[in-house]
């Protein structure tokens, strides 16, 4: 699928979560929404990084990611079993992807036919999930305990294509289409 779109991480996960206002924190270097379509409510943390390896990061590109995974964890708090995920480009592979880090709630109780259908619900709505992590948020940067310069909620730019991991959308180190509006790179 990337290798026929490209920017499909900015198109079907980053540009889709600000259209749904999904988006709950975001500062210079990684941007954190309330994921979707997962068997267990999830956080997802994505690097804006041109450079889609961690170990390829600067030391500011990687203290910005980790620096919205450390508030996606504070606002979930220590009663929250969770898995972390980690997601970036594998270095034989000639595909971009963007270094994200999913974070995976495993809060959910089968009902027992979940083996059988293979149909799992996960019994909280992504802008439930968005609800609970935002107001936590709120109250830990009161509390001066989340790194200064994140952007919560509302105050997100949530600029369309904002993950620079795709080469094709960056021409003479500009970003060429975050000023035109739109999510997809339909509208070249």
């Amino acid at each position: 699928m990337a290798r026929v779109n490209p920017n499909m991480y900015n198109d079907y996960a980053v540009n889709y979560a600000g259209y749904q206002n999904l988006v709950f924190a975001e500062n210079e270097y990684a941007v954190a929404f309330a994921d979707f379509g997962h068997r267990y409510p999830t956080l997802a943390i994505y690097s804006k990084a041109e450079k889609n390896q961690p170990w390829n990061q600067t030391p500011e590109q990687v203290r910005g990611m980790s620096d919205l995974v450390h508030a996606c964890h504070a606002a979930m708090g220590s009663e929250v079993p969770c898995n972390e995920e980690w997601y970036y480009r594998p270095p034989a592979i000639d595909i971009a992807v963007p270094w994200h880090i999913l974070i995976k709630w495993r809060i959910s109780n089968p009902a027992g036919f979940e083996a059988v259908t293979k149909i799992f619900v996960n019994t909280i709505d992504p802008w439930t999930l968005r609800d609970k992590v935002v107001n936590r948020l709120f109250e830990l940067r009161k509390e001066g305990k989340i790194a200064n310069g994140i952007k919560i909620a509302a105050e997100c730019d949530c600029t369309p294509n904002s993950l620079l991991y795709n080469p094709s959308l960056r021409v003479g180190g500009a970003h060429p289409y975050a000023m035109r509006g739109r999510g997809t790179t339909m509208d070249m």
